[in-house]
């Protein structure tokens, strides 16, 4: 700690040579006479020698912090080579293991809300009546299981609703399928919905009156530097918008009075360049430019089917977007975790 600028470099130099040494010997007398006069073997000692010593110098992994190539270890400049300390993530104990022993990482969950004795009895004595109900389980309210308790709904959340899908989809999965969907979708609604969208849709959804489907998927890739083929832009009076587009594999989308439709937006001045802005829009299936395609049967499921949808300069208000304009991704996470 107490040695000179001038010991260092002494002491670095004189370690360099040993190890150098330790692989090529130093050349004798008679050689480096040799090399004075011209000879050929020295001079090519001399040059491993050299080419050695700049190998064995420090180098840094870090390249903001390398060395210039050129340099060739003769600078009295002490360099001082670091690189970033490694941060290392919190340790976790055993998923699995600790599952065992009653430990839940609920970090790792996306629902970790459990139940506690009296909660999980009362889930199971509301859902009696469901096991009894066979094909007419949609008279029971299986609509409205997670709509707000103002609009006649239970507000259950996953975790309840889990009690429930035992004994529905044990019934009727096809049914199940199109409850667990329907649910979700008015489950973002409430969160995300515009209060007008509220106060005149939950009500007819949570009672079964009528029910919601996700329009989602397309068959085709998009063509126009989008996230999705399904473009809605603005109308010319700026007070709703023009969807155009198809969808495909809509479940139950023949019965469904309302669509959950994702499509690309994106302000004029941007209509010729890449964007992955979408938007989630609530669609009335009835409205003017909605076709939908004959119903395919599904396989194993018995009165569900799939049909495609196409919008041909559909009408679509402003206060019928789900969240906001251009935040529909974030929509579409919350649904595909509710449903998923």
């Amino acid at each position: 700690a107490f040695c000179s600028a001038g010991r260092v470099r002494f002491l670095r130099n004189k370690i360099r040579l040993q190890i150098v040494d330790s692989v090529i010997p130093v050349p004798s007398s008679r050689m480096l006479s040799l090399a004075r006069s011209g000879g050929t073997l020295p001079r090519l000692f001399h040059h491993c020698r050299v080419a050695l010593t700049s190998n064995f110098r420090p180098k840094s992994t870090v390249p903001s912090q390398q060395q210039d190539q050129d340099y060739d270890g003769s600078s009295d400049e002490i360099r001082i080579n670091t690189k970033p300390q490694h941060q290392r993530l919190e340790k976790r104990g055993p998923l699995m293991k600790n599952m065992f022993v009653g430990v839940v990482d609920t970090d790792l969950l996306v629902y970790p809300e459990s139940l506690n004795r009296d909660e999980q009895a009362r889930c199971v004595g509301e859902r009696e009546p469901f096991e009894d109900g066979g094909r007419e389980l949609g008279g029971l309210g299986v609509f409205a299981l997670q709509s707000p308790l103002n609009f006649g709904g239970r507000a259950l959340i996953e975790t309840e609703l889990a009690y429930f899908n035992e004994v529905i989809g044990g019934r009727d999965l096809g049914l199940g399928l199109v409850a667990g969907q329907h649910n979700a979708i008015v489950q973002l609604v409430t969160r995300f919905g515009s209060e007008g969208v509220k106060e005149r849709l939950l009500g007819e959804l949570s009672g079964g009156e009528s029910t919601v489907s996700a329009a989602l998927f397309e068959r085709e890739a998009p063509t126009g530097g989008t996230m999705f083929g399904t473009v809605a832009t603005l109308g010319a009076t700026s007070q709703g918008w023009l969807l155009n587009g198809e969808k495909s594999f809509v479940l139950d989308g023949d019965r469904a009075r309302w669509l959950l439709v994702l499509a690309s937006t994106k302000p004029v001045e941007q209509m010729n360049e890449l964007d992955t802005t979408i938007t989630a829009f609530l669609v009335d299936a009835n409205a003017n430019g909605v076709k939908r395609s004959e119903a395919d049967e599904t396989l194993g499921l018995n009165g569900v089917r799939q049909v495609s949808v196409s919008f041909k300069n559909v009408e679509v208000s402003n206060a019928n977007i789900i969240g906001t304009e251009g935040n529909g991704s974030q929509v579409l996470v919350e649904l595909l975790k509710s449903t998923r």
